[in-house]
């Protein structure tokens, strides 16, 4: 399978487009909650909208909180809300029925306070989430080459000191292989005539006669490209 891409960008603005959905208002509604939370499940934000935590290394998202305005702590012998928080020690508005994500083992925070930094996206969830998740990967093979080479800095390889224990080394490089284009066959069709393909893998079967024709019996054919319900063609012969 091939590794999948997760851009930098406005955590609001991510979720929206993995949902789908065109108003930002729409992410706190309970049936999306479940969705966000398996799709964020390890994913690497930024709080990027806060003075002092511009340059703090990301953290990974454990959990998705909705209502994260209202919800309510102890600092300092006094029961105070995120919101109240945030608008006294950061001079921030954290706006009502505003989804939070809790962020390793620092905190809350507000998900319009944070944005993802570009990573592969090794969520292991379910196959619908994974097959959403693709639209975001690019998908001619050599853009898919170029976010993998932009994302390998994300796997840190070169930092862990487990590997280089162990004498371990991983080269950044891609590995090349060399390999041949192999030709287009050439088909051969009654009377003799054959067709060459336009372009690879591609051949015009307009107004062709099949070496051996044979009669076509009953047949029917099932439209399922935005059809409605129960519709059938239908021809006999």
């Amino acid at each position: 399978m091939q590794p999948l891409r997760l851009p930098g960008g406005p955590l609001e603005a991510i979720c929206a487009e993995y949902l789908k959905l065109r108003n930002l208002r729409d992410l706190n509604k309970p049936e999306n909650i479940p969705r966000l939370r398996l799709f964020l499940k390890g994913v690497k934000v930024e709080v990027s909208e806060l003075p002092g935590h511009q340059n703090k290394r990301a953290k990974t998202v454990k959990d998705i909180l909705s209502n994260v305005a209202d919800i309510r702590f102890e600092k300092d012998g006094e029961s105070i809300t995120i919101r109240e928080h945030f608008d006294r020690a950061h001079l921030f508005t954290v706006r009502s029925n505003s989804l939070g994500v809790k962020l390793g083992n620092d905190g809350i925070f507000p998900m319009h306070a944070c944005r993802t930094i570009e990573q592969l996206y090794r969520n292991r969830s379910s196959p619908d989430v994974v097959r959403e998740a693709l639209e975001f990967s690019p998908k001619t093979p050599a853009a898919r080459m170029e976010a993998i080479t932009v994302s390998w800095q994300q796997l840190q390889y070169s930092q862990s000191s487990f590997l280089r224990g162990a004498g371990i080394s991983v080269n950044p490089q891609a590995l090349t292989v060399r390999g041949r284009l192999l030709p287009s066959p050439v088909l051969t069709f009654g009377n003799k005539a054959s067709l060459t393909p336009q372009r690879p893998g591609t051949w015009d079967m307009l107004q062709k006669t099949f070496t051996e024709p044979a009669s076509l019996g009953p047949w029917t054919v099932v439209d399922l490209a935005q059809a409605a319900p129960n519709t059938l063609t239908r021809n006999e012969t």
